[in-house]
Formats: C-alpha cells, sequence, structure tokens
C-alpha cells in the first residue's frame, strides 16, 4: 500500500464544509441506492437485519486440517448466502457480508415491527 500523511488541517476543512452544507434528512420507506448518498443528504429508514455464525468454529478450526476447514466454511456461506437471498428482490436486499464464518443481511424494511432476538 502506498500511505500518504494525514492532512488534518485539509480533513478539518472538508469536514466544516459538510457539516455547513448538509440538506435535511428524509424519512424513506426503503433505503435509497448506494450511489444516492452524498455528502450532503440524510435518510432515515428502518431496516432489518441477520447474523449467522458457525458454531463451534474454534472447535472446527483448532481439531481439523486447513484443507477441511475451507471445504466447511466454504460450504456454509455459499448455502447460506442462497437461502438470505430467497424471495427477496434488489430493492429489499441491500447488501450480504462474509467475516470470518459469520454470513450477515442487511435488508430495507418499511416498517418498525419489533426486534427480536434469535438464538
Amino acid at each position: 500500500m502506498n500511505f500518504k500523511d494525514y492532512d488534518y488541517k485539509a480533513r478539518k476543512e472538508k469536514i466544516e464544509e459538510i457539516l455547513d452544507n448538509t440538506d435535511g434528512v428524509n424519512e424513506v420507506s426503503k433505503l435509497p441506492r448506494d450511489e444516492d448518498f452524498t455528502y450532503t443528504n440524510g435518510y432515515k429508514a428502518w431496516v432489518s437485519s441477520i447474523f449467522i455464525d458457525l458454531r463451534d468454529s474454534t472447535k472446527l478450526i483448532t481439531s481439523n486440517e486447513d484443507n477441511e476447514i475451507a471445504k466447511v466454511i466454504r460450504g456454509f456461506t455459499s448455502e447460506i448466502i442462497e437461502i438470505l437471498r430467497q424471495d427477496t428482490s434488489k430493492e429489499e436486499l441491500k447488501e450480504i457480508g462474509i467475516r470470518g464464518d459469520c454470513v450477515y443481511a442487511i435488508y430495507s424494511a418499511p416498517l418498525k415491527v419489533g426486534e427480536r432476538k434469535i438464538v
């Protein structure tokens, strides 16, 4: 990577410009597209998220060969991603991500219905 020095004076000016020029916050029923976000607009929307973690992954990693671990994690993430994509539109499903052995998804939610923790 090619790192450069952080110019805190220039960044301070940029932050002040953003703070001085921010439009209002628009309440919307679904998250906007990524390209609609700017440094001057704001959106308020409800979202829903799910995080799915591979159970006992520490034990899996410490007691198996790298090749076997990779196979299990690839199979797990592949199937979870397909399940998370089921019956959703591009407008509803905003993001799917993988962090280690965790797969997560973020969806637009038109209303605040409630919070539920699923264990």
